[in-house]
């Protein structure tokens, strides 16, 4: 069976959530590791990579941008795939996308998506609260979970290997 590890970042637990929904509906054997953890998974026994964390002002957390360039050799030599979560609006989605990833992963990803994101007010700090009322307009807890969009990244991981 091959062994999958997905890699993330989270800053409210959203991000970790979609990972585990990922997890759960491929057909690899799945380890997890928060990016910014001081476990030291050796990466050379995974054959899959999925990397992905939440967009915060318009940039992912910089624990992924710092996992990506400590292990970028590495990860070249193997499947991956890389995400996204946020609120952003659709047109600015491929942007961030993009820029949240080095190229050479970028082109290299088996496939990358967007998985939504949310909203959950009480965990919140007060300047996040303050600042997703003035730019989202949105005041209470909100969730937008692309779940057909984690079922089809998860489909392309699953017939990438199954082929």
């Amino acid at each position: 069976m091959m062994r999958t590890l997905i890699v993330y970042a989270t800053k409210y637990g959203s991000t970790e959530k979609f990972a585990h929904i990922l997890g759960d509906i491929l057909h690899d054997d799945v380890d997890y590791l928060e990016a910014k953890s001081s476990v030291n998974k050796d990466l050379i026994h995974f054959d899959t990579i999925i990397i992905g964390g939440p967009i915060y002002m318009g940039q992912i957390r910089k624990d992924i941008t710092s996992f990506c360039e400590d292990h970028l050799e590495m990860l070249k030599s193997k499947r991956l795939g890389l995400f996204i979560c946020g609120m952003q609006d659709e047109d600015v989605i491929k942007d961030q996308l993009q820029s949240s990833f080095p190229p050479e992963l970028i082109q290299l990803a088996t496939v990358t998506a967007h998985f939504g994101g949310m909203f959950q007010f009480e965990d919140m700090s007060f300047f996040d609260k303050a600042i997703t009322k003035k730019i989202a307009k949105i005041s209470s807890d909100y969730s937008d979970v692309r779940e057909e969009t984690i079922k089809a990244f998860a489909q392309t991981m699953n017939t990438n290997v199954d082929d």
